[in-house]
């Protein structure tokens, strides 16, 4: 008969006893934030290192203490300051800003008639010139009227220009717009505005809703829109 007794040997109720009994610590668990991980405080204050050794005997028994020592230990977190966060956190803020514009963009779809509207700029300013030569070649009496018909053109052309504003082209059709509805309710006000046409850039306003709660609810809706394959060319 061997005299060697082995740990697993244990009834697992005596085991579980033991590993309980090793990972807690009277103080909890501590995180560290300027070494980004958890660490084992004590009933002084002071802290150490978590112990983990038993957890790394053998398979089995890092299998049966698997997140028996966050179970067993209260966690605190505390209020930290660092330079380098401050600047982590505004690179994130600046490429978050931009990932959701983007999104936003790509939400409205692209506007039509683009191109035609810069070519109708380029006819005006060829216009202008136009003008300009022919009132230098006349005479007095003949720019008096000319001046009258140039202010009547110009009224003409602006009402055009607020008339012809470029519309967009939503990929995202009503049916999306419901299902989109049902996980995100808060959400469908806006939808529906982009569907009349509204341009929810040019406002820049949260109507209402947390950035987060909007951004995850743009992403839900794109990812239908490539689901039913009804985005745009942009």
């Amino acid at each position: 008969m061997s005299s060697t007794f082995s740990f697993l040997h244990l009834p697992p109720e005596v085991r579980n006893r033991i590993y309980a009994h090793y990972v807690t610590v009277k103080g909890g668990y501590v995180f560290n934030f300027e070494s980004g991980k958890l660490v084992a405080a004590g009933s002084d204050g002071k802290t150490q290192p978590i112990d983990q050794a038993l957890k790394f005997t053998c398979r089995q028994v890092a299998e049966e203490m698997r997140g028996l020592d966050l179970v067993s230990n209260r966690i605190t977190f505390s209020t930290g300051y660092s330079d380098n966060w401050r600047i982590g956190a505004a690179a994130f803020h600046h490429n978050m800003a931009n990932i959701n514009l983007e999104a936003y963009h790509w939400l409205q779809g692209p506007a039509a008639e683009e191109s035609g509207d810069e070519e109708d700029d380029g006819g005006e300013g060829e216009s202008e010139d136009q003008d300009g030569s022919l009132y230098q070649s006349q005479d007095e009496d003949e720019n008096e009227d000319a001046n009258e018909d140039e202010d009547e053109s110009e009224e003409d052309d602006e009402e055009e220009d607020e008339n012809d504003e470029p519309q967009l082209l939503p990929g995202f059709t009503s049916t999306i717009a419901n299902e989109v509805a049902k996980r995100y309710p808060k959400f469908k006000p806006i939808l529906d505005g982009i569907l009349e046409g509204h341009n929810i850039v040019d406002m820049d306003d949260y109507f209402g809703i947390v950035p987060s709660y909007k951004r995850q609810a743009t992403l839900y809706t794109l990812e239908l829109q490539v689901k039913h394959n009804s985005t745009p060319e942009h």
